[in-house]
């Protein structure tokens, strides 16, 4: 049976799903309402996308996180596709990634803490600790807000601006973590040249900043992964950020590996660039070890270590 809204649609939700709820569950996904703690908002309808049963059903499969996709312009059908084709193309479904659309646009009575509400009740809908936020244009301000005050219930390792409104928020330069920034240079929203005030706002931070952009894409995330560079960085960006806050987790908690992080981390690790995992697999061979450390726990830190310079140095891909 096709689920049908029952409770009042929020003020701040686009157009009501049920529109839409037939072509996300032929895609594979389901529509839910979620219940989120802000007074604007209320109760929001959400698209959530999983990997297929095919993937599911492999040896090691096992979820790693949640991505939370936002956009301030209003959803519609081919919108909500459009996110789907972008995970798709990006990999972060086969990643063990759930992907949420939730069903918000932006506006002037919004503020960041509404914002965050929206992110922790669609990541704890499908029982998710964290996640890597991907925001689009209008929304994009509000959620760095979000995240660089501390909003969030749910841990963010990590922040994807598709093609941001400016100007850009003044506590960009408060963001600790690692960001990734896509444009399009035939971007028919958000000109190309807006880039740079994004960039020169996210320089010089404690967190790294990697921007990729491409010639043909407009404003659209899934054209623009069409481009096998930026695919393959969006692909990265989410995989990296999300292994590495299981390294730290695990390098904080001194402990063996729990079963469940050390299957996150090796699906995660299986998903890194071929020739990364290798550069981290010989390039310790020399280095004095802990003899009293597990060859797992001292696998976890030096790849923690490499994966943070890779991060930082732009993810620079074999392709490239």
């Amino acid at each position: 049976m096709r689920w049908v809204p029952k409770r009042k649609q929020s003020i701040f939700a686009a157009e009501s799903f049920a529109e839409v709820t037939a072509m996300v569950e032929e895609l594979g996904g389901f529509v839910a309402s979620v219940d989120t703690r802000s007074g604007e908002i209320g109760t929001l309808e959400c698209a959530f996308f999983e990997a297929a049963d095919e993937d599911k059903n492999k040896s090691g499969f096992v979820y790693t996180g949640a991505v939370v996709c936002l956009q301030g312009l209003p959803h519609r059908t081919e919108t909500v596709r459009e996110w789907h084709t972008a995970a798709t193309k990006a990999g972060w479904l086969r990643a063990g990634t759930i992907v949420a659309v939730p069903n918000m646009q932006m506006s002037s009575a919004l503020q960041a803490a509404d914002v965050a509400a929206v992110i922790d009740a669609a990541v704890q809908r499908v029982g998710m600790e964290r996640c890597v936020l991907a925001a689009k244009d209008l929304v994009a301000p509000c959620v760095v807000e979000a995240i660089a005050n501390d909003l969030t219930d749910v841990l963010v390792p990590g922040l994807v601006l598709v093609a941001p409104t400016s100007p850009p928020p003044l506590v960009c330069s408060e963001l600790t973590i690692p960001v990734l920034l896509l444009w399009s240079q035939d971007d028919n929203v958000c000109a190309f040249g807006e880039r740079i005030p994004w960039k020169e706002a996210l320089d010089n931070r404690e967190g790294p900043t990697t921007m990729k952009d491409c010639k043909f894409g407009k404003h659209r995330i899934d054209k623009m992964l069409g481009d096998k560079v930026m695919s393959e960085a969006a692909h990265g960006f989410i995989v990296s950020s999300l292994l590495i806050a299981e390294l730290v987790e695990h390098d904080e908690d001194e402990e063996p590996l729990s079963p469940g992080c050390g299957r996150r981390i090796r699906k995660l690790t299986e998903e890194l660039p071929e020739f990364l995992r290798q550069a981290s697999l010989h390039s310790h061979v020399d280095e004095d070890t802990d003899k009293s450390a597990s060859k797992e726990r001292l696998a976890a830190l030096r790849l923690s270590s490499d994966l943070g310079g890779w991060v930082q140095s732009g993810m620079v891909q074999s392709s490239e």
